[in-house]
């Protein structure tokens, strides 16, 4: 506010206070409503291009592991590769599925089940069947079958699901 004039009443004296007189100037600011929602857009984009890049992303070589015909006692294994492609360090797990406890069925293996990625970093995921004695024995009464799906969860990222298949 910038003031332009100030004054006081001389023609009333009825007391030792005179009152005073003021004029200002000042500037009221309009919202613009068209150009306060293209900022806020811009900022929108800034901020979801932020998070975006702030996500990790992990790239897997495939998705669909096929043991084949397996066979008593013989332990067969088969490697995914996984590459953190994201611009952030990927902390990654498998994880059971709703209502199970276990993130995969006794016959199959991961290693390793956990792990961290830095950005442009590799590692390998060796998934392993076995059919031992206990195994046979509830696959030949009807319990269960040679196929699983597991859950790879990213930590402040997405799920992979990987689905495991073999014949007997």
């Amino acid at each position: 506010a910038k003031q332009l004039s100030y004054s006081s009443c001389q023609s009333l004296n009825i007391s030792d206070h005179k009152p005073v007189m003021s004029t200002f100037l000042t500037v009221i600011k309009d919202v613009v409503k068209a150009k306060r929602d293209t900022i806020y857009d811009e900022l929108n984009k800034v901020l979801d291009t932020y998070e975006n890049d702030s996500m990790p992303v992990l790239t897997l070589d495939r998705l669909s592991l096929d043991f084949g015909e397996v066979r008593y006692g013989t332990k067969l294994s088969l490697p995914i590769t996984i590459e953190n492609t994201g611009k952030v360090w990927a902390q990654f797990r498998f994880v059971p599925k709703l209502d199970e406890l276990d993130y995969c069925k006794s016959w199959f293996a991961v290693s390793p089940s956990y792990g961290m990625l830095m950005p442009g970093e590799k590692t390998t995921i060796e998934f392993s069947l076995l059919i031992d004695y206990a195994t046979a024995s509830a696959l030949n009464a009807g319990n269960g079958s040679l196929n699983d799906i597991l859950i790879l969860r990213l930590e402040k990222g997405r799920d992979y699901y990987i689905s495991l298949n073999g014949t007997l």
